[in-house]
């Protein structure tokens, strides 16, 4: 919500999801026809990713829940 707050309600440039994510995005919002957009906005299948935003102004934001707490 910070994003589009921030930038006047515009959409992000894109948005960058491990391979295994945007797989369980494309069953649940397209059924499986992955037309490659969300909202008209590029998804990106990037394994070196957890999951982000590049925001309007290229700034990139994480989307991903945080990691588990470390152990002691």
């Amino acid at each position: 919500m910070g994003h589009w707050k921030a930038h006047g309600d515009k959409y992000p440039q894109r948005f960058r999801l491990p391979p295994e994510e945007l797989y369980h995005l494309d069953h649940v919002m397209h059924k499986g026809e992955h037309p490659g957009t969300m909202w008209g906005v590029p998804l990106d299948a990037d394994p070196t990713t957890r999951g982000e935003m590049v925001a309007i102004d290229g700034t990139v934001v994480s989307i991903a829940p945080p990691g588990p707490e470390p152990t002691p």
